[in-house]
């Protein structure tokens, strides 16, 4: 993960445009939100080890897809820019947050971001 934060990071630092345009792509747009989904994951295997970090990691995960999927959500209203890929911020990383959540022992705030994921 920490490699493709640095060529993410350099594409918006040298390739502004580029990453612009990926942004504001029907499809394309939609994997930028599985970033801060990837944090998830790696928190869950720092849980054993570094519960402070483990939590950060989640917190900033979970915070972070769910701002790039309200952010996203509002093309899910027209209809000439729906498509699948528009589902992989609301639906899978809520499913992954609940995940983590429920590793953290949050598990009403699971059933909630399940419950989210489903219904998205």
């Amino acid at each position: 993960m920490g490699s493709a934060c640095m060529l993410f990071a350099a594409k918006w630092m040298w390739r502004r445009g580029e990453a612009v345009r990926e942004v504001e792509d029907h499809v394309q747009c939609c994997f930028v939100g599985l970033l801060p989904v990837s944090a998830m994951p790696i928190s869950l295997v720092t849980l054993p080890y570094r519960h402070p970090v483990a939590a950060a990691l989640g917190i900033a995960g979970g915070a972070g897809q769910l701002a790039f999927a309200i952010y996203r959500t509002g093309q899910l209203w027209t209809a000439e820019s729906t498509t699948p890929v528009l589902y992989v911020p609301t639906a899978g990383g809520n499913f992954v947050s609940a995940i983590v959540a429920t590793a953290f022992d949050l598990s009403d705030f699971a059933a909630l971001l399940f419950g989210d994921g489903l219904l998205a």
